[in-house]
């Protein structure tokens, strides 16, 4: 082979490729972006109908089932959700992992403009938004101090935003607590009935005297003027000298009828930092924005806007993702460079050589860095799944090196010279190699395409592990044996300590290999012991499958990142200011909780669950951020149990709380109940939320069924209003300009925009409402009493569909006791029973895509294991050989689930992908057992002896083999640094899988072989 010989005879070119690739990796390391999980492209797409002064109810009927039913036709789509609320309709459409995301909104817009004339008046056309998962919140921070709430509003709103917008990446700046500045025009009822007045006459005034209007353009010898006609008023007080009316010669002025002040709109979000009131402030960044990046930019711009705050402004920094990914990212860089570092001292106590050693701690950097290098050119960031992949690879990766190096060194002893033991080493052992590293890509292969959105997060971690696998071989096909060549030598005897403990090693792995190929050939002559064996081995493999499902089966490991979120419901007739008040006294009961630097409240706003409303005033979200976790020693989840503790007793509050994860804070079981009737959908949703509240094994059990809001409906007396002539649209914007007021018109003051509010100047409750006067017929004023009906009612708050039928959605967590897919199960055998017919439920989020992952990974296990076979087939051109290497597959099963049920890890996505990775790992010492087998069978050894002396060959490579595969990946299973939650278990899983098969192998793989051939 001469392309083997090239490495050793031209070794200066190749260690110049290898500077060349080391220098382009360092510099592409510099250039990685650095996020938690890789970029997805999920496509959902969200319609938002506004319907002004529509209930839920009429939402659903003119809105709702129109916009469902012109996208229900939409080739790709998967599910629609709708959400009804008052004034407006939000209906959430997902589409299938590959749908290009651009061309559906552009079918969605086109369905949508068929049917916009068919909506009722008043309905604004609807608008199309591509939802990316990519763009997410990375910041919090709090503006707070001894001014006014307005004052640190008017300097959020237009200070903070406007500097933190200019920062590269980000998308958007979100503001909670306090409210915009605006003129208000406050009216006095009694002198406006005196004058014979309405409010609606105050709005058109100022909507007719206050205008900026464009004129057009003049030329005048040469030089162009552009006119405008300026009918603005420079100061607030110039409007309490506008005319307002001229009766018999009497003029109202706007001051006679009542006053006009600058003042603030009515507030329906609050916020406070750690008891301070505050105006909460957070940063989204844009969807391919670097997150570390993006916060460290907001960081420098809040350390420079801190030097020049004005007086009794505070600025206070409360949470970032950017320090959790940068600590995961370091944390799994470290694991890296711990397994080269501990795979290295290994090959040391096995070479006892520091040249060979020294070629292994080479390579290994070597192609960790190249590895790097590929990351950038396929475009990838260094994140979770990338960084995992480089972690587990670094104990296969130096497999095929130690090999390499091993088979030198055999040859180094008779051969003459060392680039002839390089040459001859490297081509002796080339066909094993390329078929283990073959099976490693070839199980990898199908996880690059799969197609749900758990895929979605996982093609990067098999295209780079494939990558890695390949650039393993490339280095140990090429520097491995070109450094062998120069700096390897014969060794003459030794002497001296190091000589006295590795004379001492190799007697013992000497004895080690003596007892094995003893205990091995006792099995081989012996059928009795070999059927024993076998069947032991078949006990293990069931018992390990009896744990399976006992292990139970969650989406994603949750991480300690350090926050937990309280979020409060309380009843829906409350006002901001009770629900404020009583807030601040469950923030007490939390004040004292150990570790914690900072809470977050905002009231009237949260993140809401699918299908549950986020916006309220009886709505409450309390952000309670702990020191990481590297500096308590107290877990998040015990921290978890303490505020569950120190909550659980608040009366007419419904308490969730959650820990965010990878995909958010939302709930973990989300169970969408449909039907046609509201009444039966919430009577089996509240038995389903009775039966389990108390169970145990799951909690923060809620549901989206809740009591109406307090509603007063005012009902025309059509007939009497047509006799004094009054519309009923009048009387209704009269109605609302007494309440919220009318927006008239805009004053503008210092390069800023002020809307102008006309309002009345009394708060009277419902008594304001029925007294209400206002001209009808000449002289006779209009009491709104004696016109309407006033009824008093309860409102749906929300209405939610699924699928073009109403619906309820059950929320709840997973207990520690109890697994989520297990959670999952029991809760479908409780509702078997209380289902009627005709009604139906379904998981979504989380428990959908696990389930959806869950039917990914068999088949991809499937094609993995057929394709291992095809091609170990072709390798050892033989159809029935194949099969003995693939029985040793399931004994990595059992060593996967030894070690996840000592640990107590249940199976998730994470561990089902270690579990594929496996497959191709597993098989690699039965490939070089075989292949030294052939090799002996083709001297005429018979099937026993050729197998013992395979062993007996092989046995110290395989050794080194599968303990610098456990080595590599230790670190990664020992890991409990900050984001270790997700890659601990597939280490454990790895470890675990790779040492029990080594060990079944060594025994197993002879008793098949033999089994299957005879020597006679």
């Amino acid at each position: 082979m001469g392309f083997l010989q090239f490495p050793v005879r031209r070794a200066v070119a190749v260690f110049c490729l290898m500077l060349a690739i080391t220098g382009l990796g360092i510099n592409s390391y510099r250039k990685l972006a650095l996020e938690e999980l890789p970029k997805t492209d999920m496509p959902y797409i969200t319609v938002v109908t506004v319907y002004p002064g529509a209930s839920p109810g009429e939402i659903e009927t003119d809105v709702a089932r129109q916009v469902e039913d012109a996208v229900g036709s939409l080739d790709g789509l998967k599910s629609i959700r709708s959400a009804c609320m008052e004034n407006v309709c939000q209906t959430l459409l997902e589409f299938n992992v590959g749908i290009d995301v651009d061309l559906a909104a552009n079918d969605v817009r086109e369905k949508l403009d068929l049917i916009v004339n068919d909506f009722p008046e008043g309905v604004e056309k609807p608008r199309v938004l591509k939802f990316d998962i990519n763009a997410q919140p990375i910041a919090n921070f709090a503006i707070t101090g001894s001014l006014p709430l307005d004052a640190l509003f008017d300097y959020a709103d237009n200070e903070c935003r406007d500097q933190l917008a200019t920062i590269k990446g980000v998308a958007d700046i979100s503001l909670t607590g306090g409210s915009q500045r605006e003129v208000q025009v406050l009216l006095d009822r009694n002198r406006l009935a005196a004058k014979g007045l309405t409010s609606m006459d105050v709005v058109n005034m100022l909507r007719r005297e206050i205008r900026m209007i464009p004129v057009g353009r003049i030329r005048q010898q040469g030089i162009e003027y552009a006119i405008k006609f300026d009918a603005e008023v420079s100061e607030i007080s110039e409007l309490e000298k506008l005319e307002i009316a001229n009766s018999k010669g009497q003029r109202c002025y706007l001051r006679d009828i009542g006053s006009v002040l600058m003042g603030s709109e009515e507030l329906r979000q609050s916020a406070s930092v750690d008891g301070r009131p505050a105006i909460a402030v957070r940063i989204i960044k844009k969807a391919d924005a670097n997150a570390v990046d993006v916060v460290d930019r907001v960081r420098q711009k809040i350390e420079q806007l801190k030097k020049e705050l004005p007086g009794g402004i505070e600025l206070i920094w409360v949470s970032d993702t950017g320090n959790y990914i940068q600590a995961s990212v370091d944390s799994a860089v470290s694991n890296i460079w711990q397994g080269i570092v501990l795979t290295a001292v290994l090959m040391f106590f096995f070479l006892y050589n520091l040249k060979s050693t020294l070629i292994v701690a080479i390579t290994m950097p070597i192609t960790v860095i190249a590895s790097i290098f590929m990351i950038s050119l396929l475009g990838y960031s260094l994140n979770t799944v990338t960084l995992l992949a480089l972690g587990l690879s670094i104990g296969i990766l130096v497999t095929n090196s130690i090999v390499v190096l091993e088979s030198i060194t055999v040859e180094l002893k008779t051969a003459d010279d060392s680039k002839t033991a390089a040459i001859k080493g490297t081509e002796n052992i080339f066909a094993a190699v390329i078929a283990s590293a073959g099976t490693n890509i070839v199980v990898l292969f199908p996880i690059s395409m799969m197609s749900g959105q758990i895929g979605q997060f996982f093609i990067p971690f098999a295209i780079t592990m494939v990558g890695i696998t390949a650039i393993s071989l490339f280095v140990s096909f090429t520097l491995t044996p070109a450094i062998s060549g120069q700096i390897l030598k014969r060794e003459e005897s030794k002497s001296g300590f190091l000589a006295r403990i590795e004379a001492g090693w190799n007697r013992g792995f000497a004895r080690f290999t003596s007892l094995t190929t003893s205990f091995i050939e006792n099995l081989l002559h012996n059928r009795f012991y070999s059927y024993v064996c076998v069947g032991i081995s078949g006990l293990l493999l069931i018992h390990a499958l009896w744990l399976v499902p006992r292990l139970g089966f969650s989406f994603l490991p949750i991480s300690d990142r350090g926050e937990i979120i309280v979020k409060l419901e309380l009843p829906t007739s409350f006002s901001l200011e009770r629900t404020i008040a009583d807030v601040k006294e469950i923030e007490k009961r939390l004040a004292d909780l150990p570790h914690l630097k900072h809470s977050l409240i905002t009231a009237g706003k949260i993140d809401g669950n699918i299908g549950q409303t986020s916006e309220g005033v009886y709505l409450a979200q309390i952000l309670c951020v702990f020191n990481d976790k590297t500096e308590r020693n107290t877990s998040i989840f015990e921290l978890r149990d303490m505020i569950s503790a120190r909550l659980s007793q608040i009366p007419d509050t419904l308490v969730t709380i959650s820990l965010p994860d990878q995909v958010g804070a939302g709930a973990e079981i989300k169970l969408v109940i449909c039907g046609n009737d509201f009444a039966v959908l919430d009577d089996v949703t509240n038995r389903l939320v009775e039966q389990t509240s108390k169970a145990g094994w799951i909690r923060d059990v809620d549901s989206s069924v809740r009591p109406g809001k307090n509603e007063l409906r005012i009902m025309p007396r059509r007939a009497v209003l047509s006799d004094v002539k009054v519309p009923a649209s009048y009387l209704g914007m009269a109605l609302r300009t007494n309440i919220e007021g009318s927006y008239a018109a805009s004053y503008k003051k210092a390069g800023r925009t002020y809307d102008i509010r006309v309002k009345m100047l009394e708060q009277q409750g419902v008594a304001q409402i029925a007294g209400l006067q206002f001209p009808g017929l000449p002289g006779y004023p209009v009491i709104l009493e004696n016109f309407v009906d006033i009824n008093r009612q309860q409102s749906p708050i929300l209405i939610s569909r699924h699928n073009k039928m109403r619906s309820t959605m059950f929320y709840a967590n997973s207990s520690p006791d109890m697994p989520l897919g297990s959670a999952a199960d029991r809760l479908l055998q409780l509702l078997e029973d209380s289902l009627p017919a005709g009604y139906s439920a379904e998981f979504i989020g989380k428990i959908q895509v696990m389930r959806e992952g869950v039917a990914d990974f068999i088949e991809v296990g499937i094609i993995a294991f057929i394709l291992t076979y095809l091609l170990l087939a072709g390798i050892l051109n033989s159809f029935s050989q194949p099969l003995i290497i693939l029985l040793t597959i399931p004994l990595g099963l059992i060593g996967c689930v030894w070690a996840l049920s000592l640990s107590g890890e249940p199976i998730s996505m994470m561990i089902l992908l270690g579990g594929v990775m496996l497959i191709g790992i597993v098989v690699n010492n039965a490939i070089l057992i075989m292949d030294k087998v052939a090799f002996f069978r083709a001297q005429g050894k018979l099937p026993s002896q050729a197998m013992k002396a395979a062993i007996t060959h092989e046995l110290r490579a395989i050794t080194m083999i599968t303990l610098a595969a456990v080595f590599g990946m230790l670190p990664i299973a020992l890991d409990s640094g900050l984001g270790s939650e997700l890659r601990r278990g597939i280490g454990l899983a790895a470890v675990g899988g790779i040492l029990v098969s080594a060990i079944f192998t060594m025994l197993l793989l002879p008793v098949f072989y033999c089994l299957a051939n005879p020597d006679s």
